[in-house]
């Protein structure tokens, strides 16, 4: 007999904790909860599209400006700068114009014009159309009124106030006007009034309702530098929200205009008080001026000393200039009289920036070089103490004496030229402060004169123009959008209602799912077995069915034609060998098989036993079964479930007789006895099927003929597999499984419960039955995962 070694599982069997794929896992197989939540929110949201009232919105939108900002220097800075918002008070101005639309004054002053307190209840149609509120005070009396149709045609009116007595009114007829409760109404004559029963209003505190509008007003800046204002409300009646809209705009625009026209008033009259005043103050300031120069018989006194200023900062010009030539001059002497060789370094003096331009120095310069160039042509033929060598170099000495001559020369009438203009420098101070005091007095007097003259002009040219922007009376508000009546609801909107709703409903359908994935007690994946098996080992994980057979990605676990050759995968291992499920089952068998090594003697009757009814119990008792017949093991398959409510197949129809009878004694075994090919390596697998079931069945499992028709299964067989009845079961499972020589458990993910498969295994020990392992079956492929080539990775 060929032995497979089981393959190796990851450290543990299974990975621990739960990842992305478990959560998927859970809500794939808790899909009908979660479209049963998602179907639940969007039948609410369309009910309640249906039940809420339609809300129509208005807007406007308005350009607030300036006229400071847009016109003169300041304006023209602001175009240089790209944007008024970049000044700084530009965007503090629009701001302020943002909280002066939503306060109180403006809105109060619209909810009075508008008679906003008043509220139409029935029918849900534009109050205008219905009742004509002529006048509605503040202090009208707060309550709900109604207003009947008479089967004359007339109308009767009835007040119930909040506080006081009902008021009632008879024969109010449509079209004119009647009083109730301090309100002047009239009903609109119509033809669309005559169906109507009743027309039902309330009058609520005028400050609520200012306190309602200021809440229920959008008012924003189209964006962060922008001067566009949106200005939007909502309300049931169509025309009226185009009408608060309109009425803030005009509101808003009278408060503006009346400010700018204020503020103009004002500034011309203060203005006005300046100008005088500075008129007075300027005419007296020449006056002055005119009186002293009469007596003190002056002309121009101010272009006389400009005149003296200039020229003495002329010659203090010169004087410095000179000053500095004799500093570079003296330093240029000293250095030629400080050098060791005598004049002949003195040839320099020609190239002092005053000598450059003087004929004469230029000449003797000019003359050096002719001398040297000749000195230097009889040096190549003669000696320097021949006479004409001699004579060359006397000659280039006396013309070096010549400039140091002119240098000294030059240098000392330096030193006479500063010292005559200092004494001249002296002369002009001596003459600059014997200005008499008189003339300061005139410049004193003449400068108020100016200052005044200065003042004066621009409080005429500022008075201008205020009195033009007082006359042409042009506000910095215009209405780039007026609010038009909308034709369509705002709100509800049926399509994102319903939209919004079904993802709702996805979102909490998923988290119920994975609420119950964290917080459940059933088992949901590998490590949840491995948590609940209390040390037993996992020897199986028998993934989701996902092949072409399944149509809910769940695995098919019950008895039936799911089993049956040719229709179904129960039997995977024989119909659909490359199949991960049949891998599964082929790394099952391994596992069994290594863990019965283990044991000695090796057992020969192996009990598959579920905790519960439907965990996949047949399917893993057949499987493993069929699995053993293909290594070669003369197999047979018992079942043993007497619970079941479907015969298990495994080929062609069974007798209605079966384990039962072959017990009884009613028949042979080789006439019940069905035989199940296992391919050409293997040996046949024999399957006993249970037969027609009757109402002994219970106390047949337990019977003591039972356990020796399996002793003698045992001589005639290599391996029994049992399928026993559930662990759960009254009894029956617990015995069968304990008189086996080895017990498998198995579990269902998302069914099992962990504390199930605790008391299966309390219960099965205190019986001293040897439980090989758990069976985790139907469960997530992202454990250990399964290959086409059966072994687990």
């Amino acid at each position: 007999m060929v032995r497979a070694v089981p393959p190796q599982l990851s450290p543990g069997g299974v990975p621990e904790g739960r990842d992305l794929r478990d959560i998927g896992h859970a809500i794939w197989h808790n899909l009908s909860l979660v479209i049963v939540v998602t179907v639940v929110c969007v039948i609410l949201a369309g009910f309640a599209t249906l039940v809420v009232a339609p809300r129509y919105q208005s807007e406007a939108m308005l350009r607030i400006s300036s006229p400071e900002m847009e016109s003169g220097v300041l304006g023209e800075a602001a175009e240089e700068l790209g944007s008024l918002s970049l000044l700084g008070f530009a965007q503090d101005e629009i701001d302020t114009d943002l909280g002066v639309i939503r306060s109180r004054q403006i809105v109060a002053a619209v909810v009075d014009s508008l008679s906003l307190h008043l509220e139409l209840g029935q029918p849900r149609v534009a109050r205008d159309s219905v009742v004509d509120v002529i006048s509605a005070p503040e202090d009208a009396i707060r309550g709900r009124y109604t207003l009947r149709h008479q089967t004359d045609g007339s109308w009767s009116a009835e007040l119930n106030p909040k506080i006081g007595s009902r008021q009632r009114i008879e024969g109010i007829e449509p079209g004119v006007p009647f009083e109730v409760g301090g309100l002047v109404l009239a009903i609109a004559d119509s033809p669309d009034l005559q169906p109507l029963e009743h027309i039902r209003f309330r009058v609520q505190s005028f400050r609520e309702t200012v306190e309602d509008l200021q809440d229920d007003l959008r008012v924003r800046r189209q964006s962060g530098r922008s001067r566009l204002i949106e200005i939007r409300y909502r309300s049931r009646d169509r025309l009226l929200a185009a009408s608060v809209v309109n009425s803030v705009v005009d509101e808003f625009i009278h408060f503006k205009m009346q400010a700018d026209r204020f503020e103009s008033r004002s500034t011309v009259d203060v203005l006005r008080d300046q100008t005088a005043r500075y008129e007075d103050d300027l005419r007296a300031a020449e006056e002055r001026l005119r009186e002293f120069r009469e007596s003190a018989q002056l002309i121009d006194l101010k272009a006389q000393a400009e005149e003296q200023v200039a020229q003495l900062v002329s010659f203090r010009a010169e004087r410095d200039a000179m000053i500095v030539e004799r500093q570079a001059l003296a330093n240029l002497l000293a250095d030629l009289d400080a050098e060791s060789e005598g004049t002949s370094s003195y040839r320099q003096l020609a190239t002092f920036p005053s000598f450059l331009g003087t004929s004469g120095i230029q000449q003797i310069l000019q003359s050096l070089i002719q001398l040297e160039t000749e000195r230097a042509t009889l040096l190549i033929g003669r000696t320097p103490e021949s006479r004409d060598v001699r004579g060359l170099t006397e000659r280039i000495e006396e013309l070096e004496l010549q400039l140091l001559s002119l240098g000294s020369s030059y240098f000392t009438g330096l030193e006479t030229r500063i010292a005559a203009m200092d004494a001249m420098l002296a002369r002009f101070d001596e003459e600059l402060a014997s200005v008499p005091e008189r003339e300061v007095e005139f410049v004193r007097l003449a400068r108020d004169q100016e200052l005044l003259t200065e003042i004066y002009t621009f409080l005429q040219t500022r008075l201008k123009e205020a009195e033009i922007q007082e006359a042409t009376e042009i506000g910095d508000v215009r209405v780039v959008d007026s609010a038009l009546i909308a034709e369509e609801a705002y709100s509800p909107r049926p399509l994102l209602n319903l939209g919004l709703a079904a993802l709702l409903g996805l979102l909490i359908g998923c988290t119920v799912v994975i609420g119950r994935e964290v917080s459940g007690s059933r088992i949901r994946t590998p490590s949840d077995a491995l948590e609940a098996a209390a040390g037993l080992p996992l020897l199986g994980i028998i993934p989701t069915e996902s092949g072409p057979g399944s149509r809910t990605g769940r695995l098919k676990l019950r008895w039936g034609p799911e089993l049956q050759s040719g229709t179904g995968t129960g039997l995977v291992v024989r119909n659909d060998p490359g199949n991960p499920l049949a891998a599964a089952y082929r790394g099952l068998w391994a596992s069994v098989s290594l863990a019965t090594n283990e044991i000695d003697p090796l057992p020969r009757t192996l009990a598959v036993a579920g905790v519960t009814g439907d965990v996949g119990c047949p399917s893993a008792a057949a499987n493993l079964a069929f699995t053993f017949a293909q290594q070669g093991f003369r197999t047979i398959l018992v079942d043993a479930d007497l619970h079941s409510e479907a015969p298990l197949r495994l080929g062609s129809e069974p007798s209605q007789k079966g384990l039962m009878h072959v017990v009884e004694g009613f028949v042979g075994l080789s006439e019940v006895l069905v035989e199940v090919d296992a391919g050409a390596n293997g040996t046949s697998l024999s399957w006993l099927p249970t037969g027609t079931l009757s109402p002994a069945s219970a106390q047949f499992v337990s019977s003591a003929r039972l356990l020796d028709f399996i002793e003698k299964l045992r001589k005639d067989f290599d391996v029994v597999v049992l399928h026993a009845p559930p662990v759960d079961s009254p009894g029956e499972g617990i015995l069968l499984s304990a008189s086996s020589d080895a017990t498998l458990l198995v579990a269902r993910a998302d069914v099992t419960d962990r504390e199930d498969v605790r008391s299966a295994i309390s219960l099965l020990q205190r019986q001293g039955t040897r439980i090989l392992g758990l069976v985790l079956t139907d469960a997530p492929t992202n454990g250990a995962r399964l290959s086409r080539n059966g072994a687990n990775a």
